[in-house]
């Protein structure tokens, strides 16, 4: 019956796509049909009773009874966490790190990936990956999310925390150049492994693998100057908060200037003698 299961849910997976649990759990929840649910994994089963319990009884109880797959429905709803996540995914980060950046346990971080955007099974299959996570997002017209999403999927983990980290300071064009050189790297590898070796075809394997070889040094050598920048890119985008949060005391101070005596007290309260707080 395993078998039988993950043979169902391979099949949903390959045509529903990343979020293909939770389009289950929609139709069992809308089913009067009881014999299909021994073909449901246990997160598709607890969607699908959440839903039928936000139907029947209300979202508060089912929120109540199901609190880790309400947490993921808030993360799917909210447009900027969620791309957080999609990008932490795309980026192959692990899910500790991902539970830090969103600050939720990482339980709710397995439950959103397995209802929202499983991918991590099929990320090497590129074909799926653009027919089932990019192409919805070019058509939908967000042509500079899709872009960041790209990069975070070829980039890896040193790109994805760059565009979360680094933000609007990240040298884009660099990461778009890497990625492109990558992509190519593979390409030329792809060409030196099909290579049936024999004596007359020794020499062009050789030739190349040593294109591949000189050309993995050359995009290496662009990764560590491009993680070199996103250091940069970070350690600005620190100061830039920094002197935002600055800023905005001051222009508070400024406002309520009748708030304080003038020495950096409240009106009407008495001058603190910080010896007495030292243990």
């Amino acid at each position: 019956m395993k078998h039988d299961n993950e043979t169902f849910g391979n099949m949903e997976h390959r045509v529903g796509g990343p979020a293909y649990r939770w389009k289950l759990a929609q139709q069992r929840a809308d089913s009067q049909r009881r014999s299909w649910a021994q073909h449901l994994d246990e997160p598709t089963q607890q969607a699908a009773a959440y839903l039928r319990m936000v139907d029947q009884v209300g979202r508060e109880r089912a929120n109540r009874e199901y609190p880790t797959v309400a947490a993921a429905c808030t993360l799917f709803q909210n447009d900027q966490p969620f791309q957080t996540f999609q990008f932490c995914l795309l980026g192959n980060l692990p899910r500790a790190e991902i539970a830090i950046r969103l600050d939720v346990e990482q339980e709710v971080i397995e439950i959103s990936e397995d209802l929202f955007f499983d991918i991590r099974g099929v990320r090497h299959e590129t074909s799926w990956m653009s027919c089932h996570v990019f192409i919805p997002e070019v058509k939908a017209g967000d042509i500079d999310l899709v872009a960041k999403m790209r990069l975070a999927y070829h980039g890896g983990p040193v790109m994805a925390r760059a565009l979360l980290d680094a933000d609007e300071n990240l040298p884009m064009d660099e990461a778009e150049q890497i990625v492109d050189q990558e992509m190519l790297l593979h390409g030329k590898l792809q060409a030196a492994l099909e290579i049936e070796l024999d004596a007359n075809s020794a020499l062009e394997y050789v030739k190349n693998f040593m294109d591949y070889d000189l050309a993995r040094r050359k995009v290496q050598l662009e990764r560590e100057k491009f993680q070199h920048a996103c250091e940069l890119a970070r350690e600005k985008r620190a100061e830039e908060v920094q002197q935002g949060d600055i800023e905005s005391l001051d222009k508070v101070s400024s406002q309520n200037p009748a708030d304080g005596d003038g020495n950096g007290r409240l009106a009407g309260t008495e001058p603190v003698d910080r010896t007495k707080l030292v243990a």
